[in-house]
């Protein structure tokens, strides 16, 4: 069965909730302003989605929204934490992204690709077990910034 790909046009949205007090409620995420579904059989790397930090929410969100946007659940596994880095992480307290966005994001990604061995130490294990083998040549392996972490893709 061939993935399903959303329409370049889908749009993702994400807001952070607050009381009436400006308190901290939680944080709504929606495509095409339904609620972002997240399917059961993927891995589970936080309780929650979350984003504007390096952590298993923002990790979670980038699962979840490349899942949807391409259908394909072994690209979303192969690229999620790169796709976190350069943009799930930089994101404030609300964002917007389209489906097209995430396939131009893609796009980048697989002609970036490199073999990427952490060290044993490796502080950015994700509780999925999600192996650091292959990923985008960003900023830390040359010197320039990618297009994508100039902050086009943003």
């Amino acid at each position: 069965m061939t993935p399903q790909r959303k329409h370049p046009e889908t749009v993702y949205r994400g807001e952070r909730i607050e009381g009436p007090k400006g308190e901290y409620r939680g944080v709504k995420v929606t495509v095409d302003g339904k609620p972002l579904a997240y399917p059961a059989e993927l891995p589970r790397v936080s309780p929650g989605v979350e984003w504007g930090y390096r952590g298993a929410g923002a990790r979670q969100l980038a699962l979840a929204l490349i899942l949807d946007a391409t259908g394909d659940a072994m690209l979303a596994k192969r690229s999620y934490r790169f796709f976190c880095h350069a943009a799930v992480e930089q994101w404030g307290s609300s964002w917007r992204i389209t489906a097209g966005r995430i396939f131009e994001w893609l796009e980048q990604y697989e002609k970036e690709l490199v073999i990427d061995f952490p060290a044993p130490d490796d502080d950015d294990a994700d509780a999925a077990g999600m192996p650091h083998v292959v990923g985008p040549k960003l900023a830390v392996n040359r010197p320039q910034a990618s297009r994508f972490e100039k902050g086009g893709y943003r």
